[in-house]
C-alpha cells in the first residue's frame, strides 16, 4: 500500500483522463430556427455574462452556434452535483480544456497534487488554472459553464469561479454561464446578467412560428398554445417536432394539457405511440443515465436503439443527452415495464465507469443494492482522488457505503483517517488508522499494515501523545525488518528519531537518524527521502564531533602523561643534579661552588606557621566568597596567589587549633607538587551548623554522561577520564574511605609500587586543580592514608536519590498506594539518564554497579508499566514495555504487557506482531522458545478474548 511518487506530467494526465465524464465537455451541435436568440449572440461577443436559463428556456445550440460564427472553438463543461466539490470541478474542466490542447491544465494538476486545496486552500489552484486558460482561449476559445446552479448551493465552487477563476481570464475571451436560477446575492453580480425574462422568446416570435408550421391551428388553439409554451425554446421545439411527425393533430393535445410539462407528457406519448418496447427501455435507460453514446459499436449498451424525437440534444463525437426538461414528462409517459431492470441498470453503470461517469456509476450500483461494486470503483480510484485533493467526492462516496464494504477495501479505511488527520481530527484519525492497520493484518498484508500504524504514529505525535507515537514507530520499525520492507523501515526509523528527540533522547535519536539515512539507497521511496538524507548527514556529523571530543580527550590525557614522565625525570634531577660535581668542585672549589650544588638535598618545611598564616587569611576571606558565582570569579577572587594555600589540607584551614596535633606528610618521591598537611583522624572542632554555613553543595551526576557542579557552577576541563572516574569512585565509596592501596589496586593493577602511587598522586592532584576551578573549599581529603569526600559538604548523588526513590516505591506499593508508587518510580525513571559512568565504560570496577542498577532500573520500569495497565493507562504502559524491550528484547513479561495493552486499545494485530518479534528475539538471542505463558496469551488475543 506504499503511495508512489510523482514521477511526471504524462502519469498525472493518464489518470485525469481516466475520471472525468467526457460527455459533460462535449459541445451541442446541430441547429434549428428555436436555438437562436440575440443574448446568445451578445454573450459571444465577448465579456462575462450570466444567463439565467430555467429548465426549456433555452436551446443551447444557439450559443454554440453563436460562438462558431464569431470564428471561436468553446471549452464547454456542463455541470453536475459532483462538481460542488472544487477538485472535481477543476479536473473537469482541465478535461474540457485538454479537447482542444493535450497540455492545456498540466501545471494545474501539479499543483494541486503538490498542494492539495483542502489543505492549502482553493483560491491558488483556481488562479493557476485562470493563467493556463488564459493563454488557451485567447483569440479564438471561450469558456461555457452550463447548468452552473447544480454545485452552487452551499459550495465553494462557483465563488472561486467568480473570485479566482473568471478576473484570470477577463479581457480574453468571452466567458458565459447559464444557470437555472441565480441567487440575488450571487457572487457573479459584477458580470452582464439576463434574467429568465429576457431569455424567453417574445410572443409574437411564438405566434409567427406557430402561423408558419401550424396554419391550421385555431385562434383559440394557437392562443393555448402561446401560453402553454411561455417563451420557452425547447417546449417549442417539440410542438414542431410533433407536428412534423404526426400532422395537424396538434390541437386534441393543446386541448387537454394544463401547464407546458403535461404538453411535452402528451407531445411525448404522441411520438412514442409506435417506438417498440426495446426502444422505450432505451429511452428509459438514458434518462436515469442523462447522456448515450449513440452511432458508435455496442459494448455494454447498444444506444443505436434509442427513439430519435425532441428530447434529444445531440452532441459532438456522436453523444447525445435527455434534455432536462424533457426529463420529468417522459417518466410519466413510459411505463413500469419499460423500466430497466437490476441487470440492465448494472450494464449501464459498468458502462458509466468506462466512459469516467464514476459518480453516476457509484449512485446505480448503490440503488440497485451493490454496494461491493461501488466500494471497488471507489477503491480503484482513491489514491487519485485524495492526490488531487477531491476529498469532499470521495467523502461523500463513503457515507453512502454501509461499514462492511468500506472494511473490505482497508485504503478506504485509510482515506477516511487521512482526511479525519489533516482536519485536525487527530483521535478519530488514530481509530481509523488501527482499523486499517488490523484489517491490512487480516488481509496478510504487512506493507499496508505498516503504512496504516505509521500514519497512527505521527496522529498520536501531532495530538502531543509522544509515547503512544514511539511506541506505534518501534512497531513499524519491528515488522519492517521482519518483512524486508526497507522503505517502511527507513520512515520508521526516521520516525523513531523525531520522537526520541522531542523526548529528550538523543544518543537514540542519533543512531535511529543514522538508520533511516542507511535505507535511502535500498529504499523506493527515495524521491521523498531529502529529510531523511538531511537529518542521516547532520546525526553523522555530531557523531563525529563526539569521536573527535574523545580524541582529543585521549589526547590530552596522552599529553598529562607525558608531563608526568618530564616532571618526575625534572624532580629526579633537582634531588640529584646531573653532571660531574666532582668537575664543578675541581673548577671552582668547595669555598666558590654553587650551593643548591653542595646541598642538593630536600627536605619538607615547618608547616606551623604558615598553617596559621592561611587559616587567617581565609577567615578574612570567607565573608567574601559568593553563593553562585562562576569558576574565573571564583579563581580571582578566592584563590592563592602564591599557590601553597590551596595546598594546606582543609583540616588547617578550618581550625587552627588542629594544626599543632598535623603530622606533616613527607612529600611522595616523583611529585614535584608543595607538600600536603594530612587530615588528623580527629573530626573538626568546629560545629556542623558552622560547617554548613561555610561550605558549598556538591551535587553530581553518575548515571548516564558525567556531570558535577558545586554551588550550580558546572565543572568543567577534567584532566583525564581516569580523574573523572576517580571522583566517582571517592563519591559512591564514602564509608569507609578508600586506602591508597586500594585505589592503586582498582585504577592501577598492574603498574609497579611505585609507579601506581606516583599516579594516584598525579590523578589527586589534578583533580583538586579541577575542583579549585569552581571553588576554593575542600572537597578531596586525605587522612590516615585514605581518600575522600569531605564529610561535612552538602552532597547530592544521582545514584543515591535513584535508589531511595526506587526503594520508596516499592514500599508504597507494598501499602497499596499506587499514585505515590507511580509518582517515586517515575521519578526514579527520570533520574535514569543511562548507565552508571557511561563516558568510562572500561572501566573495571563500575561494571557490577553499573549492572546493578541497569537491572534496577528495568524492574523500576516494569513495576511502573503494571501500575499504569491496573490504572488503565494502556499507552504509558505500552510506552514503557517498550523500553524494557529494548534494553532487554528476552523480557517476556514485557512481550505480554505490551501485547495485552495492544489488546487492551482495540489494536489485536499489534499484539499478534508483538508476539511474532517476542518469538523471534528469544530464538536468535538465547535458541530458546516462548514461554507457555506467552502461547497462551497469543491465542486468547487470537480468539478476540479479554486478556
Amino acid at each position: 500500500m506504499q503511495v508512489a511518487a510523482y514521477t511526471g506530467a504524462g502519469q498525472i494526465l493518464g489518470l485525469v483522463e481516466r475520471m472525468p465524464f467526457e460527455a459533460k465537455a462535449q459541445v451541442p451541435s446541430g441547429y434549428c430556427q428555436e436555438a437562436l436568440h440575440g443574448a446568445f449572440e451578445d454573450a459571444a461577443a465577448g465579456g462575462v455574462t450570466v444567463l439565467e436559463a430555467p429548465s426549456g428556456h433555452v436551446l443551447t445550440e444557439g450559443l454554440a452556434s453563436a460562438l462558431t460564427r464569431m470564428g471561436r472553438h468553446p471549452f464547454w463543461l456542463r455541470l453536475g452535483t459532483e462538481d460542488r466539490d472544487p477538485a472535481i470541478f477543476l479536473v473537469s474542466l482541465v478535461a474540457a480544456a485538454q479537447r482542444s490542447r493535450s497540455d492545456m491544465g498540466q501545471a494545474t494538476l501539479k499543483l494541486m497534487r503538490s498542494r492539495p486545496g483542502p489543505v492549502f486552500g482553493w483560491p491558488p489552484l483556481f488562479a493557476e488554472l485562470a493563467r493556463e486558460l488564459r493563454d488557451g482561449i485567447a483569440g479564438r476559445g471561450a469558456l461555457v459553464l452550463e447548468d452552473a446552479d447544480q454545485a452552487w448551493a452551499g459550495c465553494p465552487t462557483l465563488p472561486l469561479v467568480s473570485s479566482d477563476l473568471l478576473p484570470g481570464l477577463h479581457g480574453t475571451a468571452p466567458c458565459v454561464i447559464l444557470a437555472g436560477h441565480i441567487p440575488p446575492s450571487s457572487a457573479f453580480s459584477k458580470c452582464v446578467r439576463r434574467s429568465a425574462s429576457e431569455l424567453r422568446l417574445p410572443q409574437h416570435a411564438v405566434e409567427r412560428v406557430l402561423d408558419e408550421d401550424a396554419p391550421a391551428l385555431t385562434k383559440r388553439a394557437r392562443d393555448r398554445a402561446v401560453a402553454l409554451i411561455g417563451g420557452r425554446a425547447a417546449v417549442l421545439a417539440g410542438l414542431r417536432g410533433v407536428r412534423a411527425a404526426t400532422g395537424d393533430r396538434l390541437e386534441p393535445l393543446l386541448d387537454r394539457a394544463t401547464s407546458w410539462e403535461e404538453l411535452l407528457a402528451r407531445l411525448g406519448q404522441a411520438l412514442l405511440g409506435n417506438v417498440g418496447s426495446e426502444a422505450r427501455r432505451a429511452l428509459a435507460l438514458a434518462i436515469r443515465t442523462g447522456y448515450a453514446q449513440v452511432d458508435s459499436t455496442p459494448a455494454l449498451i447498444d444506444w443505436n436503439l434509442l427513439p430519435p424525437g425532441p428530447w434529444l440534444q445531440h452532441l459532438e463525437n456522436g453523444w447525445v443527452r435527455v434534455r432536462t426538461c424533457w426529463r420529468k414528462p417522459l417518466q410519466t409517459v413510459l411505463d413500469r415495464r419499460t423500466e430497466p431492470g437490476r441487470n440492465t441498470l448494472h450494464d449501464a453503470a459498468d458502462w458509466l465507469i468506462q466512459t469516467g461517469g464514476d459518480d453516476q456509476a457509484i449512485s446505480l450500483y448503490l440503488e440497485i443494492g451493490d454496494p461491493d461494486c461501488a466500494a471497488r470503483v471507489i477503491a480503484d480510484h482513491a489514491t487519485t482522488l485524495m492526490d488531487l485533493g477531491q476529498w469532499t467526492t470521495l467523502e461523500r462516496w463513503l457515507q453512502q457505503l454501509p461499514d462492511d464494504a468500506v472494511t473490505l477495501y482497508p485504503d478506504l479505511v485509510y482515506c477516511k483517517a487521512d482526511i479525519a488527520a489533516a482536519r485536525g481530527h487527530t483521535a478519530m484519525a488514530q481509530r481509523w488508522f488501527g482499523i486499517a492497520a488490523s484489517h491490512c493484518s487480516k488481509r496478510n498484508d504487512v506493507e499496508g499494515a505498516c503504512r496504516s500504524i505509521l500514519a497512527a504514529s505521527a496522529a498520536a505525535a501531532e495530538q502531543g501523545d509522544l509515547a503512544a507515537a514511539l511506541s506505534h514507530a518501534h512497531a513499524v520499525g519491528s515488522l519492517a525488518e521482519g518483512s524486508n520492507l526497507t522503505s517502511v523501515q527507513m520512515w520508521a526509523s526516521w520516525q523513531q528519531g523525531r520522537l526520541q528527540l522531542m523526548l529528550g533522547d538523543t544518543d537514540n535519536a542519533l543512531a535511529s537518524f543514522c538508520r533511516a539515512a542507511s535505507g535511502i539507497s535500498t529504499s523506493t521511496a527515495s524521491a521523498a527521502a531529502q529529510p531523511v538524507q538531511l537529518a542521516g548527514n547532520l546525526a553523522t556529523r555530531i557523531g563525529e564531533l563526539r569521536r573527535q571530543q574523545e580524541t582529543h580527550r585521549e589526547a590530552q590525557v596522552t599529553l598529562k602523561r607525558a608531563e608526568h614522565e618530564a616532571l618526575n625525570q625534572l624532580l629526579t634531577n633537582v634531588r640529584a643534579p646531573a653532571g660531574g660535581t666532582d668537575d664543578v668542585l675541581g673548577t671552582y672549589g668547595w669555598f666558590r661552588a654553587p650551593a643548591p650544588l653542595k646541598l642538593p638535598g630536600l627536605r619538607a618545611p615547618d608547616i606551623e606557621a604558615p598553617t596559621r598564616r592561611a587559616w587567617r587569611l581565609a577567615r578574612l576571606r570567607q565573608p567574601l566568597l559568593p553563593g553562585r558565582r562562576t569558576g574565573a570569579t571564583r579563581r580571582a577572587r578566592g584563590a592563592d596567589p602564591g599557590g601553597y594555600f590551596s595546598a594546606v589540607a582543609p583540616a588547617a584551614i578550618l581550625d587552627p587549633r588542629a594544626a599543632r596535633h598535623s603530622r606533616v606528610v613527607q612529600q611522595p618521591p616523583g611529585i614535584p607538587y608543595p607538600p600536603v598537611i594530612a587530615e588528623p583522624p580527629a573530626r573538626p572542632a568546629l560545629s556542623q551548623a558552622k560547617l554548613r554555613g561555610a561550605l558549598a553543595e556538591l551535587a553530581v551526576h553518575l548515571l548516564g554522561p558525567f556531570c558535577a557542579a558545586i554551588d550550580d557552577v558546572t565543572v568543567e576541563d577534567w584532566p583525564s577520564s581516569r580523574c573523572r572516574s576517580l571522583f566517582g569512585y571517592l563519591l559512591t565509596h564514602r564509608e569507609p574511605w578508600p586506602s591508597r592501596e586500594v585505589l592503586m589496586e582498582v585504577f592501577w593493577p598492574e603498574s609497579a609500587p611505585e609507579a601506581s602511587r606516583n599516579s594516584l598522586n598525579v590523578a589527586i592532584h589534578g583533580l583538586r586543580r579541577t575542583l579549585r576551578t569552581v571553588t576554593t573549599l575542600p572537597v578531596i581529603l586525605h587522612s590516615g592514608g585514605a581518600y575522600g569526600i569531605h564529610p561535612d559538604l552538602h552532597l547530592w548523588l544521582d545514584v543515591e536519590e535513584f535508589e531511595s526513590r526506587v526503594g520508596d516505591g516499592r514500599r508504597r506499593e507494598e501499602a497499596r498506594d499506587a499514585e505515590s508508587a507511580t509518582r517515586e518510580y517515575e521519578s526514579a525513571d527520570g533520574l535514569y539518564r543511562g548507565d552508571f559512568l557511561a563516558d568510562d565504560l572500561y572501566e573495571d570496577w563500575a561494571t557490577l554497579p553499573r549492572e546493578r542498577l541497569r537491572l534496577a532500573h528495568l524492574d523500576a520500569l516494569s513495576r511502573l508499566s503494571n501500575l499504569h495497565f491496573n490504572s488503565g493507562r494502556y499507552a504509558a504502559c505500552a510506552s514503557m514495555c517498550q523500553r524494557i524491550i529494548e534494553c532487554d528484547p528476552c523480557r517476556e513479561d514485557a512481550h505480554r504487557r505490551l501485547m495485552r495493552c495492544y489488546s487492551r486499545q482495540g489494536q489485536p494485530h499489534l499484539a499478534l506482531l508483538q508476539y511474532r518479534a517476542c518469538v523471534r528475539a528469544l530464538a536468535d538471542e538465547l535458541g530458546v522458545n516462548a514461554d507457555p505463558a506467552t502461547v497462551n496469551l497469543y491465542d486468547k488475543i487470537r480468539r478476540h478474548e479479554l486478556v
